[in-house]
């Protein structure tokens, strides 16, 4: 046990040395340093316990380290997906584009050769394509024995009664809000949402 200790402390003397050799220590520091080494001598147990607090608190830390070290590769991980994912949307999205200028933004193909429109209207400033894209277009839905032509499709009402105001304004006066379930129209009446 003695050599252990002698051992120990030739250690903790040589590391004292070293550490002094870089940095001068004080007097306070050096009696300190003297103090702890008599402790020491005297009692090994404390310096054995003082050796296993610190041998434990750096495996702690290390194990700390890794669970972050762990912790931080799953939210990359899970960034990553989700950038995979906005990337793919963003190139859908592109496609969709590029698609729907290739094919006049929306815009009906005129046929080769002769054909013929009926115009409903001619407005320097007004404007509802806003209404028209690749999800809308102007309907015709057979009823009853009549043809009800609908601008199709909107997600809420309140989009639907904007554009049907502005058909409104181009003279269409029966023009009205419309609902469909699962494709088929339900009774509805605008005036029961809430304002």
């Amino acid at each position: 046990m003695k050599k252990i200790l002698i051992a120990l402390l030739s250690v903790l003397i040589f590391n004292q040395t070293i550490s002094a050799a870089t940095t001068e220590l004080s007097k306070e520091e050096k009696k300190e340093i003297k103090t702890k080494l008599k402790t020491f001598k005297k009692e090994p147990e404390k310096y054995k316990s003082m050796v296993n607090n610190y041998t434990k608190s750096i495996k702690d830390r290390d194990v700390e380290l890794e669970n972050t070290k762990a912790e931080l590769a799953q939210l990359k991980a899970s960034t990553d997906k989700k950038m995979q994912e906005c990337n793919d949307s963003l190139a859908a999205l592109q496609n969709r584009l590029a698609e729907a200028l290739k094919n006049g933004s929306g815009m009906a193909k005129l046929p080769a050769g002769e054909s013929y429109g009926v115009q409903i209207g001619n407005y320097k400033f007004f404007d509802i394509t806003k209404y028209f894209g690749s999800d809308k277009y102007l309907g015709n839905i057979e009823a009853d024995g009549s043809h009800q032509y609908v601008v199709m499709y909107f997600t809420d009402p309140r989009s639907a009664e904007a554009c049907t105001m502005d058909i409104k304004k181009l003279g269409v006066k029966d023009a009205f809000v419309t609902k469909y379930v699962d494709g088929k129209r339900v009774p509805f009446d605008i005036n029961s949402l809430p304002k």
